[in-house]
């Protein structure tokens, strides 16, 4: 009987940290993405600011 709640435990314990490792991986991933996207906007934006100031539209 104690066996099995110790078992329990246990895989509740790797569980949560499985989950907090994959949480964490997500959130990393998400700013990495967040990070591309703000690069490529401001790359984009200097571009049609560079365009337009030659008359380029």
């Amino acid at each position: 009987m104690i066996m099995v709640g110790a078992n329990s435990v246990l895989t509740t314990k790797v569980i949560r940290e499985n989950t907090r490792k994959r949480f964490t991986e997500v959130a990393v991933a998400v700013e990495e993405i967040g990070n591309s996207m703000t690069l490529t906007l401001k790359v984009l934006a200097e571009g049609k600011h560079k365009k337009s100031s030659l008359g380029v539209f």
